[in-house]
C-alpha cells in the first residue's frame, strides 16, 4: 500500500485482526467437528485471545490523540 499514512496502516492491521477472529469464530460455529479437535482448540483460542488483545493495544496505544511529537 504505497504512500499509506500510519493511520490507514493502523486501520487495516485492526481490520485483518477482527477478520481473522472472524473466520476463526465461523470455522468453530460452522465445523462442530474442529471443537473435538484438541490442536484446533488451542489454536482458536491462541487467535481469537491475540487478535482481541490486540486490537485493543494498537487502537489504544497507536492512536493520534496519544502523539507527543506535534504532528
Amino acid at each position: 500500500m504505497p504512500g499509506a499514512t500510519a493511520n490507514q496502516a493502523r486501520l487495516l492491521l485492526g481490520a485483518g485482526c477482527f477478520l481473522l477472529v472472524l473466520v476463526v469464530l465461523a470455522m468453530v460455529a460452522f465445523m462442530p467437528d474442529l471443537r473435538k479437535d484438541e490442536l484446533f482448540r488451542m489454536i482458536a483460542q491462541a487467535v481469537v485471545t491475540q487478535g482481541f488483545f490486540g486490537m485493543v493495544v494498537a487502537f489504544w496505544f497507536t492512536g493520534p490523540s496519544d502523539r507527543r511529537d506535534g504532528q
